[in-house]
């Protein structure tokens, strides 16, 4: 007789201690929380499936042990203090025991649209859609591995050609790739995908331009081409991304209705990729349960099942993870990951990542408009301090608008603390005693807060009357867009998700980019990334990669600060993490053992 028993995730030991009880942890915000989703999937003999959702009253009592027995497999319904509490069923008897991993992070998705960024879509999104390409990576001196830019394996497709100018590429799908739905990956998948990102003209719709994608087809079933209008050295990286994101077109058109003919209403509620892992439930708010893809060609994901939990405080997630309750905690603030280094209960890596935390300078904005003043700004900070006092000496020192994983990083950035230098320069540009200023900030990164206060303080001592203004997030995105362009001065963060200088700059300083919230616009330097982008020689190409990072830390847009560093925060047992581009987690390649 099968039994089916919730128990708090806690180690290895924990999942094969069939007969562990569900005691409910003490934080007063979990408590206090109501309507957890505590999903999981059992399997009895006929492998007959039903969600498990466990609840007594509004409340879980301390010491309860929930049990299904046979076949019924029964749902219980309603809800319970734990909010942030995540469970993992067991299935012992003639069912089979699966590897289930539980996630902390600050946001279950809202929509699974992947050209559209809301939270928590990328972080899962990422394991959802593939690429035709991927990475390849290296064994780094810890024994953990380490992706090479400049190596790109085949993923999604197993082989290409391309003729003598790279502008076409052909490339020969895997014949053994197919969805959750059983539908095997077509060329026709590919062509319609690319298309309908470019019709969007969102994420993937400016991944194609800067790719210089004109066309997209399908040679045969197995076979896509793709036309360039000049050659691209950041093409392969591109199509390494998860968007434009390759979709079961098979699947997809069958939720397809005269008002909707792509069905982008069914595929923000549900996925319909090639990858490692498939939704099988969302609960805006609360949660969203993945499990592999049945039909996946490669090696297996050790984790079957994941649940990424929306855990909204840090604490609260830090909590969690130390108590055994999750495997993993997203988004930890530096001042707990520094406490947390030396917990035996918790395992701690980073990587310094590709996202700096920087001042945004609104070149159109007075008195920005004067790059004397913007300069000042840059030699007024002082850069160990914000090291120490917000990203607790833990950050490393950012001194280009490039992220050092690029190839061609020099450090264009020599700005170092010298407050009088800074007074100079003020004076110089025409405000010898001194200028208003206002810096806007918000809440969407942990540092952003402390970093803003710390930046102020330091402002004041070189002839700069600051004021702090704090905006809501929702307001301080929309004045930060690179189409609104209306805050003057402002904190920001973005990482280029393909490790290409040139698109990089394409993204964030290039007179149309998208990512341009500065309004900086120069046609010298939009003339060296075009002749970067189909600079053949090496030698030049790096010639123009210099060049460039120069001239935008000469000019001070952007001044980067520190990189907070990408942190992976995980129960001790947790092994294989491989940093992306993209800086979320990959679960396929994670594993658990003691």
């Amino acid at each position: 007789m099968g039994v089916c028993r919730v128990s708090a995730w806690n180690s290895p030991k924990g999942l094969v201690q069939l007969n562990r009880r569900l005691t409910i942890s003490g934080l007063q915000a979990i408590r206090s929380a109501r309507k957890v989703w505590l999903e999981r999937l059992c399997r009895d003999r006929n492998d007959r499936r039903a969600p498990f959702i466990a609840s007594k009253g509004n409340r879980m009592q301390q010491g309860t042990t929930l049990t299904v027995r046979n076949g019924t497999l029964a749902a219980l319904r309603g809800s319970i203090a734990a909010m942030a509490m995540a469970a993992t069923v067991i299935c012992t008897g003639t069912a089979a025991m699966a590897q289930n991993l539980v996630i902390a992070g600050v946001s279950a998705p809202t929509s699974l649209d992947p050209d559209v960024w809301t939270p928590g879509t990328i972080e899962t999104m990422v394991n959802v859609y593939e690429g035709l390409v991927q990475y390849g990576y290296t064994d780094g001196p810890d024994g953990e591995r380490i992706i090479n830019p400049t190596d790109i394996q085949p993923l999604l497709a197993e082989s290409w050609t391309s003729n003598e100018d790279k502008t076409e590429y052909v490339f020969k799908l895997r014949p053994d790739v197919a969805s959750p739905y059983g539908n095997t990956l077509r060329a026709q998948d590919v062509v319609w995908s690319w298309n309908l990102a470019a019709e969007r003209k969102q994420t993937g719709g400016f991944l194609r331009r800067t790719a210089a994608v004109t066309n997209v087809e399908a040679i045969d079933d197995s076979h896509v081409k793709f036309t360039l209008s000049a050659p691209r050295r950041m093409f392969l990286q591109i199509l390494a991304l998860y968007t434009p994101h390759i979709i079961d077109t098979t699947e997809a058109l069958k939720h397809a209705t005269a008002e909707d003919p792509n069905a982008l209403a069914w595929l923000k509620q549900n996925t319909a990729g090639f990858g490692a892992y498939h939704l099988t439930q969302l609960r805006p708010g609360e949660a969203a349960m993945f499990e592999v893809n049945p039909n996946y060609p490669f090696e297996k994901p050790y984790y079957k099942r994941v649940m990424y939990r929306e855990v909204p405080a840090p604490a609260n997630r830090v909590a969690l993870l130390q108590g055994g309750d999750v495997a993993i905690a997203e988004e930890v603030p530096l001042d707990q990951i520094v406490n947390l280094i030396d917990d035996k209960r918790t395992k701690v890596t980073s990587v310094p990542g590709t996202a700096s935390a920087s001042l945004r300078i609104n070149v159109t904005k007075p008195p920005f408009d004067n790059k004397l003043v913007r300069q000042a700004v840059a030699w007024a900070l002082d850069y160990d301090a914000l090291n120490q006092n917000v990203f607790r000496g833990k950050g490393v020192r950012a001194r280009s608008i490039l992220a050092p994983a690029n190839t061609g990083y020099v450090e264009a950035y020599q700005y170092d603390h010298d407050p009088e230098k800074a007074k100079a320069l003020l004076a110089e540009a025409g405000f010898k005693d001194g200028v208003d200023i206002t810096l806007e900030y918000a809440a969407a990164w942990w540092w952003e807060e402390a970093l803003a206060i710390q930046i102020a303080d330091q402002l004041q001592k070189s002839s700069f009357r600051v004021d702090l203004k704090k905006l809501p997030n929702a307001e301080m995105a929309a004045r930060r867009n690179a189409t609104e362009r209306t805050s003057p001065f402002f904190l920001h963060s973005a990482n280029a998700f393909a490790l290409d200088p040139t698109y990089s700059f394409s993204l964030q300083v290039y007179s149309s980019g998208v990512g341009n919230n500065t309004g900086y616009e120069k046609p010298e330097f939009d003339t060296l990334v075009d002749e970067a982008l189909v600079e053949k020689d090496d030698a030049k190409w790096l010639d123009l990669v210099a060049q460039a990072q120069q001239m935008v830390a000469d000019d001070a847009p952007v001044i980067p600060t520190y990189y907070p560093g990408t942190w992976f925060v995980s129960a001790p047992c947790i092994k294989g993490n491989l940093w992306q581009p993209h800086n979320r987690v990959m679960w396929r390649y994670l594993s658990c053992a003691e």
